[in-house]
This record gives C-alpha cells, structure tokens and sequence, in this order.
C-alpha cells in the first residue's frame, strides 16, 4: 500500500467514523477548556438574553442560528451571565442517548470507540505485511484517527474515554407569599407552582394581570388555573423532560390551550425552571416575573424581563397574542451543588436589586428562611416612597417622574440544587406543591 493510499484509508476511515457519530446524535465539544464563560444552549427559535448590546426591555432573538455549534451560545464575561459558571462540559462527548446499545451490547461511543481501535490496528498491520509507505505515512496517517477522535472527545490529543455519569441532582424548595394590602383578603393574585416526579423538578411563578380586576374578573383566577394545568400535565407526562428540546414549552403550551379552549377570562406572566434526572436546568419567563441563579457571592445568571412597552409585559391569556413560544428559553448546562434558584414576580424585581438578593442568600439558612427574607424586603421597599427602587430607575429612563418603591403582591421559590435522594433526581418521591396565599408567619414582624 502506498503513502497516499494509507491516507485515503485514515481519511475515508475518518469519515465513516464521523457519520456513525453523528447517527448516533453525538455532537463535537463546542467550548475550548480556557474559557469562563456560561455554555447557554438555546434551542431553535428561542429567545436570548444578552448581556451588552439591547435595551433591557427589549426581546432579542438567539445571536447565531441554532444551527451552529449544535444550537450553542457562548456568552464572555461581563454583563449579566458572569463568569463562574464555566465552559460547557466536555465530559461524556461521545455518549450516545441514554440506553443506546449496539448489536453487540455495548454504547453507541463505545461501539464508535471500537471502530476507531479496529481502523489503527489496520493502519499498522498493512505497514507491517510489507507497504510501500514510509514511517513517516504511517505515522501521519495514525495521526489523523487521533486527532479526529480527540476532536470529538475532550480536547487536543485526548483518546477516547467513558467517563462515569455525574451524580444525579435534586432540589429543595421553600414558598414565600405576601399579598398586596389591598388584596390580602382573597390571597392575593400570585401563585407559586413546586412538582417533582420521576426525578425531575419544576418550580415556577405566575402573576394575574391586574388590569382584569376593573372588568369584574379576579386575576388570580386565571394564574391559579394555568399553574394547576402545569401541574397536572406535568404529572401526566414527565418524560417530556427528557424526550422534548424545550420541555417547559411544551408543558406550557398545554396549559394555555386548555385555557384558550375553555375561554377562561384573564391573563398572566409565567416563569419556570425544570432541574431533569440528568441535571439540565430549563428555564422559561414570558413577561416580568424572573429567575435568577446565585453561585457562593454572585449572581451568575438571570432573565430578563419581557415588555411590549414599559409597565405592559408579555402576557398569556384572552385579548392577548401572546404564546409561550414567545417567552425566552434557556437551558444551563453547568448547574452544580450548593446553586441558588431564586424564581419570583415582578413584586420583587420592581423593588429589590440583585446584588440585595445575593447578600440575603449569602446570609444562609433553609430555602424557605431565604424566600421569607427576600419577600420581606420586597415587601418593605415596596413600601417606601422615599427608596431609589429598581422600578423608579426604569421609570425615569423612560422618561416618567416615578418615586419610591411599587408595593404590589410578592411571591418567592428558593431552590438550592444538591444531591439527590436515593441517587436520583428530585425530591425523595413524588410531590407537587400549588400555592396562591400567604401563611401567617408572612406577616409577623
């Protein structure tokens, strides 16, 4: 065999390989191991949160197509993704799907191992029968399977190798909810949403449009029945976690259909997170509820608020065309132990800054002694006409004369990520949690 024949063999060998990986669904490492920036995949179609370049009240659409990179956004340091949630794990890149088997019984990588074994070995056995290729060819050709198998592993020059799965993930949750004054007496119009089954955890927060009020209509009605239909689809097909690119999507999207099919008056904003078995957190906010995520000291990553216009937000619900496809997704892909999941509505955001929130998670205690804290705060700075609040900065850079803070219904979930019981994802068992009104230690002093 002759030099440039060996090279057709490594070069052709390499290219089956890179089909049967690609059959397989394996996709390519994306980040390279010195960067510090959040690996943030974003499905197709989803909307972005990026940290420099749009106003803060204004959607933008994913910065490259979801094509690139297998639907892989990198955002730097700065802004609001920092840098301490790090680069995409490389580890298990060439896993196949979950329970994949080959004839032979083995994983689709290491079947695609085994192949990439089999083309060196025949690579070295045609130089040694006698081929006309110098040491040099066969050394260069040995180091094209090489490189392109460590393409497809963890970084330059590595040989494939399995890695053990990382240890499944869980949360643990605690629920504040303080109603404005004036609404106390029917528990205000927020609801707050907790459900774990098969391993997999979605928290969320929903917000009855006031507005529906001043025609007769309680707006928490309608936020009460979208977070029950969540709910409940949601114990009626879990593995949607798994089996679906955007999950909360859809999981929200049969909620809102029942709802469009019942004609049930009124309207809400929606924010959800879902922590699956295999540790991906989804997260999905349509209007001016948010989440955010607190690693040690630092808030690592948070959405954005969604307006049409200032003080109107995105919104589900009759008279708006609105869809939950319309909210931004993300999916973080570096969630770890002792992480912070701060989800709430807009009675906290309009009125408690994020770095308040961090110094109250940082003071520790149970989810639910944070949740107590930053509804409290909320609540107090909604309160005062005097505080430089969140909502009267937006209000001025808008050009409207705004003071103090805006009291208005609160609700807080505080999840902090840790070990799973029992070795799996969630909870300890099955367990749901639908809340709208306030407990009474809310309102001791």
């Amino acid at each position: 065999m002759t030099g440039a024949s060996m090279s057709s063999l490594a070069l052709g060998g390499v290219m089956l390989l890179g089909m049967a990986v690609g059959a397989h669904g394996v996709r390519p490492a994306f980040s390279d191991p010195g960067s510090s920036g959040l690996l943030l995949r974003t499905p197709s179609m989803s909307h972005i949160d990026h940290p420099s370049h749009h106003s803060p009240n204004t959607p933008v659409l994913a910065s490259r197509p979801a094509s690139l990179a297998g639907g892989a956004v990198r955002f730097r340091k700065g802004g609001e993704l920092a840098s301490t949630l790090m680069a995409g794990s490389r580890t298990n890149v060439l896993d196949g799907p979950k329970g994949a088997k080959g004839a032979g019984g083995g994983s689709s990588a290491g079947q695609v191992e085994t192949a990439a074994e089999v083309l060196l070995k025949q690579i070295r056995d045609t130089a040694a029968e006698g081929s006309s290729a110098t040491s040099s060819e066969v050394e260069e050709s040995e180091e094209v399977v090489n490189h392109a198998i460590a393409s497809w592993h963890k970084g330059p020059g590595s040989r494939v190798s399995l890695s053990p799965p990382p240890p499944a993930l869980g949360l643990e949750s605690g629920v504040s909810i303080m109603p404005h004054p004036l609404k106390a007496y029917r528990g205000g119009e927020d609801v707050a949403l907790e459900v774990t089954v098969e391993g997999h955890t979605v928290i969320g927060v929903f917000d009855g449009v006031g507005g529906w009020a001043e025609l007769g209509v309680d707006p928490a009605l309608y936020a009460r029945r979208m977070a029950d239909l969540v709910r409940m689809e949601f114990e009626r097909n879990p593995d949607m976690a798994l089996l679906h690119e955007r999950p909360l999507i859809t999981l929200l999207q049969a909620a809102y259909d029942e709802l469009e099919l019942a004609e049930l008056p009124g309207s809400c904003t929606a924010s959800l997170a879902l922590l699956t078995s295999e540790g991906h957190l989804h997260v999905l906010n349509v209007g001016d509820s948010g989440i955010h995520v607190v690693r040690g000291e630092e808030c690592v990553f948070k959405t954005r608020e969604q307006q049409h216009y200032f003080n109107c937000p995105y919104q589900l619900g009759m008279g708006s065309d609105d869809r939950p496809n319309d909210g931004a997704y993300y999916v973080l892909d570096d969630i770890a132990e002792g992480d912070m999941i701060i989800a709430a509505t807009d009675g906290t955001w309009d009125n408690v800054w994020g770095h308040d929130v961090v110094d109250l998670v940082v003071q520790g205690g149970t989810p639910g002694e944070i949740a107590r804290r930053v509804a409290l705060l909320s609540h107090e700075h909604g309160g005062d006409a005097a505080y430089v609040s969140p909502f009267a900065v937006n209000s001025a850079q808008q050009g409207q004369a705004y003071r103090g803070g805006k009291l208005d219904d609160v609700t807080v979930v505080v999840s902090r990520v840790g070990a799973a019981a029992g070795g799996r994802g969630g909870a300890a068992g099955d367990e749901s949690l639908v809340t709208s009104t306030a407990s009474e230690e809310d309102f001791q002093e």
